[in-house]
């Protein structure tokens, strides 16, 4: 009985070992469910290197906008390493949703035990750009183990990872998407009214080009109609005199607006992205990057953030010949890079790049990277670095949205600008204040699409405006010292300290004596270069700043660009090596041969060039051979900035101060506002870039030399000019 007894408890123990072994799966062959919802919430990581708070990140439902090409790190989860995440619960697997970089190719590989895999491949996409959302729709496979993998090495950056049993329709649906910065613009009346004025269907540069040039047009024939008037003897009617003032001024305002694109801005962005970024960051970073490292430091934080193979697929510049190189190239030495920062100022670098990668679309990202990187003179760079330091990149900061007062960087061009017309009316009267804002409006060399809504851009010509007011106002020292602020600023304003120490020079001769007000500008601005060119040197990080900028300088104008002007861009233009002959779209750099044409033109026509330079210095020492006022004789440099060098199109902002002679010589007034209509007659003719900007280098050329020519033919006023004769606290006596 006994062992009847045994027998039936060994049978009852097996029976609830079997029932047990039944009730739990097994590790090697798991029993699976279709569930509903995201397979991953409460998945774990299966390496200690990935915590808990940022694998949260796949699942939290906030995506980075289709096309981004460099998300906020907030939304990112960049991975060095394969991942490995073990589902809560075992799971029938059919679906997969994840955003990745679209030039990111990896592998989704799944199993029920962790050692048979089944891959579902993910291939990078040859028809878009940034941060995609990619859907997959598989067999259902039972699925314990997870598995991301990149298929190149380098880092992966992902957004969103998910997965679910059956096919979820409305799973895109749900996500937020973070980082959209697309904003409508819609027409407002004016715009309307426009496109009903110029017959263009929607407001465009054209139509403002055709605004611009009616409104240069339409002050030259208020000045005809204001000598008619004049000629007739009704020179002194107090009602004419205010109609024609009203008519000027509103002529004036409409084309400050106007060159606002009335308020369309970027078609709606305000901020020049473009721009900025080069300038913000250069001017932060410049202790470690200098003038050659801001691309290539870029193009390392951008494959550490995940985004190595976009790097690899593109050309960027390197900076320190102005070549156009491939990414890998780039990518060989990152350590070069890395090794000037901090860790906490790489790591700020970073962020910034970033931020300003992600207000553009890949392609534009990627031409960024092919400009000609940062170029500001160390001067500059302390200015630009005091507030740049101060406010990390973010839409506090930069001002990303269509208006002017908003943010740090927005409004300090605009303040600056107006404060220099404020000098101008206060200086000389509101007449040729009103000339200045139409020819800074109308301007087609310096519209607002290349540096309006930039960071500091404009320093240097409100500097120099303020300068020659100074000077108008008798106040030599302050005047000859803005003026040298001024070319700190950006170099070539320099030419008006030089035709006033050739007007000096001058004079010496003829009567054996030195000019005190001159030598009040000219030490005036002796001193200031003499404080601020070391000073610069150390407040901008690097001890051989100037040293740099000069060798900067020196290796663009070895490098010929497709918006150059001047006299050197006309001599060097031939139909038969225009860019669009000799672009080779194959080549690394499409661009070579074309530069390279352009130089060897231009040496053969080095002798022009020089004949050039030489009449036009023969033309100021005539204008300057009697006493003229110094204001005057300044403004008078600056079309040497045209004859002598070669800039890029939008300094010629330069000749909003040109527009200052006018006060002295109407003729020069006349040649100014009519080049300026030939400038914008040459726009709207929508050339090649190339052809483009020879024809109006012609142009430009063409109205320097007749503005030398009508002020060597200028009588005299006077010593010094009686119109500027009674100093600061005395009457300015208007010039007919």
């Amino acid at each position: 009985m006994s062992a009847i007894r045994l027998m039936l408890l060994v049978l009852s123990c097996l029976v609830l070992h079997a029932s047990r072994a039944a009730a739990e799966p097994s590790s090697a062959a798991p029993t699976t469910a279709c569930p509903d919802g995201d397979l991953l919430a409460g998945a774990r990581a299966l390496d200690a290197a990935f915590p808990p708070g940022r694998l949260a990140l796949l699942g939290d439902g906030v995506v980075a906008r289709d096309g981004a090409p460099w998300p906020d790190p907030s939304v990112l989860l960049t991975l060095d390493r394969p991942l490995t995440l073990e589902l809560a619960q075992p799971a029938e697997v059919g679906q997969a949703l994840l955003q990745v970089d679209a030039d990111q190719a990896l592998d989704i590989d799944l199993s029920a035990d962790g050692n048979r895999w089944s891959r579902i491949p993910a291939p990078a996409l040859d028809v878009a750009s940034g941060m995609q959302l990619r859907g997959f729709d598989f067999d259902r496979t039972p699925t314990r183990y997870v598995r991301l993998t990149a298929r190149t090495p380098g880092a992966l950056a992902v957004s969103e990872f998910r997965l679910y049993c059956r096919h979820q329709a409305g799973s895109r649906r749900a996500l937020v998407v973070r980082g959209d910065q697309a904003v409508a613009w819609a027409p407002g009346p004016v715009e309307r009214a426009l496109r009903v004025v110029t017959g263009d269907v929607a407001l465009s540069p054209r139509s403002i080009d055709l605004v611009k040039a009616s409104l240069v047009a339409l002050t030259l024939a208020w000045m005809a109609a204001a000598w008619i008037v004049r000629r007739a003897g009704h020179g002194t009617s107090a009602a004419l005199a205010r109609a024609g003032r009203l008519v000027l001024g509103g002529l004036a305002t409409v084309s400050v607006v106007a060159y606002f694109n009335f308020g369309a801005y970027r078609y709606p962005a305000f901020i020049h992205d473009h721009d900025v970024f080069h300038y913000f960051v250069g001017a932060k970073y410049f202790p470690e990057i200098g003038y050659n490292e801001l691309y290539r430091c870029a193009a390392v934080a951008e494959a550490e953030a995940g985004f190595r193979e976009r790097v690899l697929l593109r050309s960027q510049r390197d900076l320190r010949d102005n070549r156009l190189v491939t990414g890998a190239e780039v990518l060989l030495h990152p350590e070069v890079c890395k090794r000037h920062f901090s860790p906490e100022r790489w790591s700020s670098f970073t962020r910034d790049v970033a931020y300003f990668a992600d207000h553009r679309t890949v392609p534009d990202w990627n031409r960024i990277l092919r400009d000609h990187g940062f170029n500001a003179t160390p001067t500059w760079i302390v200015l630009g670095a005091a507030v740049a330091r101060a406010f990390p990149a973010n839409d506090e900061t930069i001002g990303h949205v269509p208006a002017i007062f908003h943010g740090v960087v927005g409004p300090l061009d605009p303040i600056l600008l107006a404060g220099a017309l404020g000098a101008v009316l206060w200086a000389f009267g509101f007449r040729t204040a009103c000339i200045v804002a139409i020819v800074f409006g109308a301007n087609p060399l310096s519209e607002f699409s290349w540096v309006g809504g930039a960071f500091l851009r404009q320093a240097w010509l409100a500097a120099l405006v303020i300068g020659i007011c100074l000077l108008r106002r008798r106040y030599f020292r302050t005047g000859g010292a803005a003026i040298a602020v001024a070319g700190l600023l950006q170099l070539f304003p320099i030419v008006c300290l030089g035709s006033v120490a050739l007007a000096g020079a001058l004079g010496w001769l003829k009567t054996r004596r030195i000019d005190r007000d001159a030598l009040c500008v000219l030490g005036a601005a002796a001193v200031t270069l003499a404080l601020a060119v070391p000073a610069s040197a150390w407040g901008s990080g690097r001890a051989g700043a100037w040293s740099e900028f000069t060798a900067n300088t020196r290796k663009h104008a070895e490098t010929p660009s497709g918006n150059y002007i001047g006299l050197r861009t006309a001599l060097s233009f031939r139909p038969s090596t225009r860019i669009e002959v000799l672009f080779d779209r194959d080549a690394v750099d499409p661009f070579a041969r074309a530069q390279a044409a352009r130089l060897r033109n231009f040496g053969e026509m080095r002798p022009a060039y020089v004949l050039g330079i030489a009449l036009g210095l023969w033309l100021l020492v005539r204008a300057c051979r009697s006493e003229r006022p110094w204001w005057w004789i300044s403004v008078l440099g600056l079309p040497f900035t045209a004859i002598v060098l070669e800039t890029s199109c939008y300094y010629a902002a330069w000749l909003a101060a040109l527009a200052l002679a006018g006060a002295e010589s109407r003729r020069t007034e006349i040649v100014n506002l009519t080049m300026l209509l030939g400038l914008l007659a040459v726009e709207l003719l929508e050339l090649q870039i190339d052809v483009h900007y020879a024809l109006a280098s012609v142009v430009l050329v063409l109205g320097m030399a007749g503005v030398l020519l009508f002020a060597a033919r200028t009588r005299s006023a006077g010593p010094t000019s009686e119109a500027s004769r009674e100093g600061p606290a005395g009457p300015l006596t208007p010039i007919a």
